[in-house]
């Protein structure tokens, strides 16, 4: 993912651990806090911190936090859930802005009652 000040490309290395490359060259250098079980949602606004989510299908609700890739710290942002009731959700892209955009799965079903069918 390429930071909003275009600056560093955030992605996994060869040992799948996730680093900073920085575009106009030079070493790569290490992304602290991104744990294995993370989603990356989108990069924040500073260039400096990353949205990630569990990556773990089949909930409804989404926990997002912000991890500064440099120190490593975790800061829980907002839980994202539909307003309406979902099967699962899925999708999350975040804006450096904040703004965001998710999908999600309902199923909906009608019910006919019958009477009087029996003689």
């Amino acid at each position: 993912m390429l930071s909003p000040d275009r600056k560093r490309i955030l992605s996994q290395n060869q040992n799948g651990e996730y680093a900073l490359y920085p575009v106009d060259g030079g070493a790569a250098l290490p992304a602290k806090g991104i744990q294995e079980t993370d989603y990356l949602a989108g990069w924040s606004d500073d260039s400096r911190s990353v949205y990630v989510r569990p990556n773990r299908g089949g909930h409804v609700e989404m926990p997002v936090s912000v991890v500064d890739l440099t120190t490593g710290i975790r800061t829980a942002w907002k839980t994202v859930h539909p307003s309406q009731p979902a099967l699962e959700v899925g999708g999350l892209r975040i804006a450096p802005n904040g703004a965001y955009a998710y999908n999600y799965y309902v199923v909906t079903s009608d019910l006919f009652i019958a009477r009087g069918l029996v003689n």
